[in-house]
């Protein structure tokens, strides 16, 4: 079982690579720095919303959680 520093960090180094993601395929598509920035970190900001939210509806279900 890892850390919580250890799963903090990945969650945090895996957002910077969602981000980057983002980014990319955003510039990809659009060639504009700007509008791809803008892409990628509303794209994060909705993301760890939405993710948060995914958690909590989670929670409200005991389906294979241990007692």
């Amino acid at each position: 079982m890892d850390t919580r520093i250890r799963s903090i960090t990945k969650s945090i180094t895996w957002r910077v690579v969602a981000v980057v993601n983002g980014f990319l395929v955003a510039y990809v598509y659009l060639g504009s720095i700007k509008q791809s920035v803008l892409i990628a970190v509303v794209g994060n900001i909705t993301g760890f919303v939405l993710y948060y939210m995914h958690e909590r509806i989670w929670n409200l279900f005991g389906w294979r959680q241990k007692k």
